[in-house]
């Protein structure tokens, strides 16, 4: 079995001694051999592991959303339009100006014969999306960004039904003026 790191923490703990005093050592001695107190004190250690674990999991997920945007940031060296545009695009995706939903921005895609998403959540199909924009020339993304910027079709329930109300309130004139004559 590999003790290095419990060496180093031995090590840690010794330049503590140094700051601290052995008398501060002694005392902490003397608390652990007191078998409830130490278990107190393993249970935070495993808590404290734990938490560690998470914040890591957090990081890497931060990261990895970093990691996309330095990416796109890398292309300004070679082409500086085609990375404002995906920058602008990127940042009105997470801000829900563009696309606010998973369902959305699958339906863009299918609509306008990009490559399909199959991401299941929002944050996944916003990194897919953008990497799909990031295969395009800088024609085709401004096209894309031009499409983005137009008001979006209404796909829900009150957008079918101010769509079939206002074809309907169109034709009633029509007859009616029909009907004068």
């Amino acid at each position: 079995m590999n003790y290095n790191k419990e060496y180093e923490l031995l090590k840690d703990l010794a330049k503590l001694l140094q700051k601290h005093g052995p008398e501060s050592f002694k005392s902490l001695a003397l608390l652990f051999s007191d078998k409830e107190l130490a278990e107190t004190i393993s249970n935070i250690l495993f808590e404290v592991h734990h938490h560690s674990e998470l914040i890591k999991k957090t990081q890497k997920k931060l990261s990895k959303n970093k990691t996309l945007r330095s990416s796109i940031i890398e292309l300004n060296k070679d082409d500086p339009e085609r990375t404002n545009l995906l920058l602008s695009i990127y940042d009105k995706l997470e801000e829900n100006k563009y696309l606010p939903t998973l369902k959305q921005i699958r339906l863009f895609c299918e609509d306008n014969a990009l490559k399909p998403i199959s991401a299941r959540s929002r944050k996944s199909a916003i990194n897919q999306f953008v990497k799909v924009m990031m295969e395009l020339s800088s024609s085709d993304i401004s096209s894309v960004k031009k499409l983005l910027d137009e008001k979006p079709e209404d796909r829900t329930l009150d957008g079918w039904s101010s769509i079939i109300l206002n074809r309907k309130e169109d034709k009633m004139p029509n007859q009616t003026l029909k009907a004068d004559k």
